[in-house]
């Protein structure tokens, strides 16, 4: 459906034209319907996006420039706070543990969060979109039970392991592998050649706490092909080991 609005007019007759002046038609001047189109455009989940946008309005969440990186970092990440005091980042969680079932909802209101700060969009979308949405819909329902509530309140930030330098997001190609050893009941992660490295992974450098990590699965010494298991770090400072991840100095998220 069109809806434009028209004004007509008539066409100036001259010595070329050949029809006669009773069977000039009327030109039509269209414009469009700027209010109109501009409902239309929010589309289904247009209240969403209307809250969205109204809490983006907010200077808490707005980018400062003239942050050092650790600032910007400390200060996304309690933007990430606010966003979930204010209700508007669990949309897409089962209702059973707080959420709304509702993905495309979820997916409007996150592409609103770059009109205030694109790395505000970028941390929210690896904590709840791609951390939280991996255990979700590739979890069963021991993974949702077990880590969704930690994941869905912030207690356990996190991130999403897959791509590698030398692999990019070939998922099928990737080096990282995890090894089930049966005395533990464990699986022991290992990036055994530069070329597995994640390098890129946000949250990592600082407030990361857990992961979903993609990696080549092997048990018995047999390769099974490629799985992701959820883990949590080990470390002393609770951060990443470095020979396993890191993040750039400096970029979006």
């Amino acid at each position: 459906m069109t809806r434009l609005e028209g004004s007509t007019s008539t066409r100036p007759t001259s010595s070329h034209d050949t029809a006669s002046s009773h069977d000039t038609a009327p030109a039509v001047a269209e414009r469009i319907d700027v209010a109109w189109l501009g409902e239309h455009l929010l589309g289904r989940w247009a209240d969403a996006r209307r809250h969205s946008r109204d809490l983006m309005r907010d200077d808490a969440f707005h980018r400062q420039a003239d942050l050092s990186l650790p600032e910007q970092r400390e200060r996304v990440f309690g933007q990430l706070g606010l966003l979930l005091d204010r209700g508007a980042v669990l949309r897409a969680f089962p209702s059973h543990l707080g959420g709304h079932d509702d993905h495309g909802g979820n997916v409007a209101a996150f592409e609103e969060i770059v009109t205030a700060d694109p790395s505000l969009q970028i941390k929210a979308g690896v904590q709840w979109g791609l951390f939280g949405s991996a255990v979700l819909h590739l979890g069963t329902e021991y993974h949702h039970d077990t880590f969704l509530p930690g994941i869905m309140s912030l207690e356990v930030p996190g991130a999403f392991a897959m791509t590698e330098t030398g692999h990019g997001s070939d998922v099928a190609s990737i080096g990282t592998t995890a090894t089930y050893d049966p005395a533990t009941e464990e699986f022991v992660i290992s990036t055994p050649f530069r070329a597995a490295w994640k390098d890129y992974l946000g949250n990592a450098a600082v407030h990361g706490r857990a992961a979903v990590v993609f990696a080549q699965l092997f048990t018995l010494g047999v390769g099974q092909g490629c799985t992701r298991s959820t883990c949590r770090s080990v470390t002393t400072t609770g951060s990443f080991p470095a020979s396993a991840a890191k993040t750039t100095a400096s970029r979006a998220g």
